[in-house]
């Protein structure tokens, strides 16, 4: 079996659950979700103020407190904290590892951003009309702050053959950071549908942080422990089932209805 954890599920989110995760157990993987669509416009004025943001600087921030932990531990870091700017987030990494003399790879997932080519997009390949109205993009297109296309499990996959030990996405499907080690740990075939949906669930299931345990459960009065709050974990099979747990002595609840009650706000 892999295991895998998350230690954020928005930008914002407990800083401290990072760390956390990795000394709290056994690890292989630790994923961070930081773009919710709001996020995606805020980095974007960031970027336009100064053109060397744009990506999530609190993820730096945990790498640079946790890089000789992460090397320790020997846990793989994948995360979309990149934003709109993966690239220079993924050098400042560099340099903070340069410094720290600790020897991890890390890979940059490129390639999502569009907002440059909305003009060659528009009108010649898409229409671009809103989903739900039928209005016509050209309604909004001077106010366009972000626009950006999901990657999904390739990329992550190539950059894990390749031996990376970090790897900071831009926009990618926010499951993809956590099938992506699935299949490459077990060898699975991108059509193989009944696996990759597996996946899916428990990609769903762990993404948005601490929901999964409790940490916005309606029956919050089930939970008994609010302190050391626990982050979600899962133990994956080769056939693809899987186990929703967290650390031992940690806060929050892990049970069907703090699983399901994140399943149905995922859909």
């Amino acid at each position: 079996k892999i295991i895998i954890g998350n230690a954020g599920g928005f930008w914002g989110d407990d800083l401290s659950a990072f760390r956390r995760q990795l000394v709290g157990g056994k690890l292989d993987y630790l994923t961070m979700d930081f773009l919710a669509e709001i996020t995606m416009s805020i980095l974007r004025k960031q970027q336009l103020r100064n053109p060397e943001l744009g990506y999530v600087t609190d993820f730096v921030d945990q790498i640079e407190e946790n890089a000789r932990l992460i090397e320790e531990k020997n846990v793989k870091i994948i995360t979309n904290a990149g934003g709109i700017n993966p690239i220079k987030c993924g050098k400042i990494i560099v340099e903070i590892l340069k410094k720290q003399k600790v020897n991890l790879r890390v890979a940059i997932v490129d390639g999502d951003n569009i907002i440059d080519d909305l003009s060659k997009i528009y009108p010649n390949d898409e229409s671009l009309e809103n989903m739900e109205t039928k209005e016509d993009f050209k309604l909004i297109d001077s106010k366009v702050q972000s626009a950006n296309v999901y990657l999904g499990i390739p990329p992550i996959l190539k950059a894990l053959e390749l031996g990376a030990d970090i790897i900071i996405c831009g926009r990618v499907t926010d499951t993809s950071i956590t099938i992506a080690p699935m299949v490459y740990e077990f060898g699975w075939e991108l059509n193989d549908w009944d696996k990759i949906a597996s996946g899916l669930v428990a990609g769903h299931i762990i993404e948005c942080g601490a929901q999964s345990t409790g940490g916005n459960f309606t029956d919050w009065q089930l939970v008994d422990k609010w302190d050391n709050f626990g982050y979600p974990v899962v133990e994956v099979y080769p056939d693809s089932t899987f186990v929703v747990t967290k650390h031992e002595n940690t806060g929050g609840l892990v049970s069907l209805d703090t699983v399901r009650e994140q399943l149905v706000y995922e859909m």
